[in-house]
């Protein structure tokens, strides 16, 4: 059931370890105030779901999403998308459930959407933080692959790689989702898409925070596929291909 116009949603899998902390600093941050909250654990083999279901027994505008099966991250994009366009929900936001992004940051973000179709979180705003907590092969590849698509979209963002972001709900309504891919790559292939479009986009810092967390793409064929994907959304640019 609907309670709000502004929802975020949570992917989680097999985050039992992170999960209770993110949860308490949603209730800390208010969040629940002004937004639904959604959970989407991507079948967890772990307690994610009990940790999930204790969070969803307290506060009502708190719901999930349960897939039975690891489905990746691309149809969970996908579910999200269709969920906020058949609940006429107006702004969404991602987090993830490992605690990487900072949930007291949702409010910002959601202010910058008043005014904005798109808004990404980047941990390269503030470049001391993203120095010193990130992995120095990840800053390499990030830096890199940034300069790579600014270069060819002559943008100028800051980063295009976290998973913290929100969007206008209504720069879906036209959207066909099954030209998307059902992997990581998602994200930025939406974002080239947002480019493309002139949609309007604007960033906001965020910490860099990696801890003990590891992630789950492997980090050699994503960066092929951020490399594929960034020539064929540039080639739709320049009306070479279509979409």
């Amino acid at each position: 059931m609907k309670y709000n116009d502004n929802i975020v949603i949570l992917f989680c899998y097999n985050v039992e370890k992170y999960l209770p902390e993110v949860c308490d600093k949603i209730i800390k941050s208010n969040i629940l105030k002004f937004s639904d909250v959604l959970f989407i654990d991507d079948g967890s083999d772990d307690n994610t779901i009990a940790v999930i279901d204790a969070f969803i027994q307290k506060f009502k505008n708190a719901s999930k999403i349960e897939n039975k099966n690891n489905s990746g991250y691309g149809i969970n994009y996908k579910i999200s998308i269709d969920h906020v366009l058949k609940n006429n929900y107006k702004k969404l936001v991602f987090l993830h459930g490992d605690g990487q992004y900072p949930a007291h940051k949702v409010e910002e973000l959601l202010e910058k959407l008043d005014k904005n179709d798109f808004c990404q979180a980047s941990r390269f705003i503030n470049k001391k933080s993203a120095y010193k907590n990130m992995p120095n092969l990840r800053i390499f590849a990030n830096r890199l692959l940034t300069l790579f698509i600014n270069c060819l979209f002559r943008d100028n963002s800051t980063e295009y790689f976290s998973g913290f972001r929100g969007f206008n709900v209504k720069v879906f309504e036209d959207l066909n989702l099954n030209k998307f891919q059902n992997r990581w790559i998602i994200e930025q292939e939406m974002h080239f898409y947002f480019l493309i479009k002139k949609y309007k986009t604007i960033e906001i810092e965020i910490e860099t925070t990696y801890g003990d967390r590891v992630s789950l793409v492997p980090p050699i064929k994503y960066t092929l596929d951020v490399i594929i994907t960034s020539i064929k959304f540039f080639l739709i640019k320049i009306k070479f291909v279509r979409l």
